[in-house]
């Protein structure tokens, strides 16, 4: 599989230069991928295969806007000097940890959960909760997020406070819905009860069969897998939607979680790549290459296809990856500037207002606290240093990145690129993978079209 960068210059009739564009272009079986790096606009076509074969020797081309090259160009939108932006802005979610306590001892705990700590009240959590909904950016549709530590810690709080927040919202005119991340080793039936009342998500936390689920154990080191799922049974029983969440670590993990899937009977999941935030760095070891990139990167790109191939579950983070290829970014984390105090908020148990939950695990982004009557919230927001910085960072102008052809897609953490590296302007630890897994699955959009789309339309 050949590639290659190439500088194309477009030239009026008359020799002058219009513009210049920066392609990549890769030629497999007979066809040619073409990529504006600068809009992220690509296509596949065996008609650029002449266009490959002509800069076989050189980094650079002149196109004529009389030729029939550039009207190609011009008909498949590759010569856009930008693309729409359309993102979202409206602030939809809304978390709160529940409490800071768990019951647990995860190995990689982004969070550093312990079993003290305290708990959020009812006021702390009302309040939280007013003043999301009278922001004037806030979406007509919104979600309030329970979170840990271990929430179940403190249900009592979230069965009073649910109710009152039914009637807020519908008091303010917004559809408002609820969901809870849960380790499922608390779950009772009570509270089964009353998720299914208030037509809750539930996410389970465990990370696959077998070995794989060792860095989630309780207090005394001991195992949880048959607790959790025992919750999951409990969840399917009582007919509550309920989806998983696990780490990703270690090469061979990702046939772990199809067996999981089986196992327990899950449709909707979520794969995450660790993250060095808070215990992370005990297991994941940057500095001895531990984490196999682009080698993890291969195993989930075979674990995609089979899933596209099986339509039996789905993964919420290839969707985002497929529709960040095609150019669209509906979620706040897989877009650039990200979501943080523009799409969500994190509220922490004794009311301190973070720009998202990674923040406030890398001691960045607090913007006041609910408690305090004074605080204009927008204005705290628009002056933080954090919210300033984050925003400010795009891939495509960090020096180390300029020159990648990945850079429109990789929306990455800017939290967790600080946690790694104790700065913002730099490229992720995560960046070989990324770089395999745009490439392949561009050519599975194109290879397999229908079928990616008809996966693009299940909906969490």
């Amino acid at each position: 599989m050949d590639k290659k960068l190439i500088k194309v210059r477009i030239l009026e009739k008359n020799g002058d230069l219009k513009h210049e564009l920066n392609f990549w272009m890769q030629q497999r079986n007979e066809e040619t991928l073409l990529l504006n790096i600068d809009t992220g606009v690509w296509k596949i076509d065996p008609k650029y295969n002449q266009l490959f074969e002509e800069t076989l020797d050189t980094k650079k081309m002149d196109v004529f806007v009389d030729t029939s090259l550039f009207r190609k160009l011009q008909e498949d939108d590759l010569l856009e000097i930008a693309v729409d932006d359309n993102r979202d802005n409206a602030f939809r979610l809304l978390i709160l940890e529940t409490s800071e306590r768990c019951n647990m001892r995860c190995k990689y705990c982004f969070e550093d959960a312990k079993t003290r700590g305290a708990n959020m009240n009812t006021d702390t959590a009302i309040k939280a909760f007013k003043k999301f909904i009278s922001l004037e950016a806030c979406g007509d549709s919104i979600c309030i997020e329970f979170n840990g530590g271990e929430a179940l810690l403190n249900f009592e709080m979230i069965k009073k406070v649910v109710p009152q927040m039914v009637e807020g919202a519908k008091s303010a005119g917004k559809k408002i819905k609820f969901t809870i991340q849960t380790n499922g080793t608390l779950l009772t039936r009570e509270m089964a009860s009353f998720f299914k009342k208030y037509e809750f998500a539930v996410g389970i936390s465990i990370d696959g069969v077998g070995t794989y689920n060792d860095n989630r154990v309780y207090c005394n080191g001991a195992g949880t897998f048959d607790d959790i799922v025992k919750g999951i049974k409990l969840l399917k029983e009582y007919g509550i939607p309920y989806s998983t969440i696990s780490v990703m670590y270690e090469l061979g993990q990702y046939d772990s979680i199809v067996e999981l899937l089986k196992y327990t009977g899950c449709k909707e999941f979520r794969a995450n790549l660790i993250t060095t935030i808070g215990r992370g760095e005990n297991v994941l070891d940057i500095n001895n290459g531990e984490f196999k990139a682009k080698e993890m990167a291969r195993e989930y790109v075979i674990f995609i296809k089979r899933m596209l191939q099986e339509k039996r579950y789905y993964e919420a983070n290839t969707i985002y990856y497929f529709l960040g290829l095609l150019l669209w970014h509906p979620f706040m984390c897989y877009k650039e500037p990200c979501g943080a105090g523009v799409n969500q908020l994190f509220i922490t148990s004794n009311g301190d207002v973070f720009l998202c939950q990674e923040c406030c695990f890398i001691g960045q982004g607090k913007v006041g606290n609910v408690n305090d009557e004074k605080m204009d919230l927008v204005e705290e927001i628009q002056n933080n240093d954090w919210f300033q910085k984050s925003q400010g960072r795009i891939t495509s102008e960090i020096e180390e990145c300029i020159d990648c052809p990945w850079k429109r897609f990789c929306c990455t953490c800017p939290c967790k690129v600080y946690a790694e590296c104790r700065q913002i302007e730099k490229k992720s630890i995560f960046c070989e993978f990324n770089k395999y897994l745009f490439e392949e699955l561009i050519w599975l959009i194109h290879n397999d079209t229908e079928v990616v789309m008809d996966f693009l339309q299940y909906n969490f």
